[in-house]
This record gives C-alpha cells, structure tokens and sequence, in this order.
C-alpha cells in the first residue's frame, strides 16, 4: 500500500489548489427575492388608501347634506302648494 506522501497527487496542497480552481457546484436553488412588502410600499399604500378613504367620506357627507337641503326645499314647496290650493278653494 502506498501513502499519501509518496504519490504527488494525493498531497494536500496539491488537492487544495485543484479545489480552489474548481467551479462549486451548489445543491440549493439561486437567491431569490422573497415574496411580501417592503416598508416603504406599506407605507405608500396606508397613505394612498387613506386619502381615497377621506376623499369618499367627503363625497357620501357632501351627498347627504344635499339631499337633506332638497328635502327640506321640497317639503316647503308642497307645503306652499297645498296653502295656495286651499286659499283657491276659500276664494272661489
């Protein structure tokens, strides 16, 4: 049997050298970005949806005081329909 000094090949300088002129070969996949957000795009987001959330309370607000504003202009305006027709019945 022979020992490792004896034959070049097998010395350990030799093997580190071939070693580091080798290309590894890894097993596990690339690195990869991993699903999810960052901090920045949630923050962005939480400001997005908070101006598109106040911008539509705004409007449903604004709608409903206008509907109220024409309720109430109705309700006078059958109020004085319904006078005017009586002073027309008195009057005839």
């Amino acid at each position: 049997m022979r020992s490792s000094a004896a034959h070049p090949d097998l010395q350990p300088e030799r093997w580190r050298a071939a070693r580091n002129k080798m290309v590894r070969v890894t097993c596990t996949p690339p690195a990869r970005r991993q699903g999810g957000f960052t901090y920045v795009e949630v923050l962005v987001a939480s400001a997005i949806m908070t101006v598109v959330a106040g911008v539509s309370i705004v409007m449903v607000e604004s709608g409903r005081q206008m509907w109220l504003t024409t309720d109430a202009n109705l309700n006078s305006l059958e109020n004085g329909q319904i006078a005017l027709n009586r002073l027309g019945e008195d009057v005839r």
